[in-house]
C-alpha cells in the first residue's frame, strides 16, 4: 500500500511522529579577496526546522566566533543529512547551552529516541514545556549515541534493558449498575 496515496490525518495539522527539527551539515567561508583568494572554509553542523534557519544561524556561530558577517561571508553547500533508513530505538546524550533570565547556562539531556534529529526535537520540546525556552535560545552542542555503560541517568538506564516490558491497561468497566433487570417494565 503506497503511504503517500493515504489522506493525511484531518484532526491535526502536524505529524508529531515526524521530528520538526531536521540536521544540516553547512560549509562556508569568508568572500575571496585580493588578500586572500583562499580563504579558510568552515563546517557546522545545525539542528532547525528549514535551510533559512540553518543558514542564518551559521553566520551568527561564524560572526561571534570568527567575526565575520553575513554579507562578507559565503554559503558554499547546505545539506540535510539524511536520517537513517532503518529506525531502532536508542539512548542519545544531547549536550546544549541555554539562555534563561539568569544568565547562560551548559546543560545535558538523556533521552531515548529513533533517530538524532527526534532525540533533539524531543529535547527541545521537553525544554519548552518544563522550563518555558523557545527553541531560539537553545544552542545545541553535540549529539551523541551513548552504549548502556555510557548512560548517566536513571530513567533512561532503566529504558534502555532489553527486558523492559510496558504493562498494557485493559479497561474494566463498571457496568453492574447500568444493566437493567430483565423484569422491568418501563411502562409502570
Amino acid at each position: 500500500m503506497d503511504t503517500k496515496s493515504l489522506k493525511p490525518n484531518v484532526f491535526s495539522k502536524v505529524d508529531m511522529t515526524v521530528p520538526i527539527t531536521r540536521e544540516y551539515r553547512i560549509h562556508g567561508s569568508a568572500l575571496p579577496t585580493a588578500a586572500d583568494p583562499r580563504p579558510q572554509v568552515y563546517v557546522a553542523t545545525i539542528f532547525t526546522s528549514n535551510h533559512v534557519f540553518a543558514k542564518a544561524l551559521f553566520f551568527k556561530i561564524i560572526e561571534k566566533k570568527y567575526k565575520i558577517k553575513a554579507s562578507k561571508g559565503l554559503i558554499i553547500d547546505c545539506a540535510v543529512v539524511p536520517e537513517p533508513e532503518v529506525k531502532e530505538v536508542q539512548s542519545y546524550g544531547v549536550r546544549f547551552v541555554y539562555r534563561s533570565k539568569k544568565g547562560i547556562h551548559n546543560s545535558y539531556k538523556e533521552c531515548r529516541a529513533v533517530s538524532r534529529c527526534a532525540a533533539v526535537d524531543y529535547m527541545l520540546r521537553e525544554l519548552s514545556g518544563r522550563n518555558h525556552l523557545k527553541r531560539a535560545d537553545v544552542d545545541i552542542i553535540s549529539v551523541e549515541m551513548l552504549s548502556k555503560d555510557k548512560l548517566l541517568r536513571g530513567k533512561t538506564i532503566d529504558f534502555s534493558n532489553e527486558n523492559v516490558e510496558f504493562p498494557v491497561f485493559s479497561k474494566l468497566l463498571n457496568t453492574k449498575k447500568q444493566l437493567v433487570p430483565a423484569d422491568y417494565d418501563p411502562t409502570d
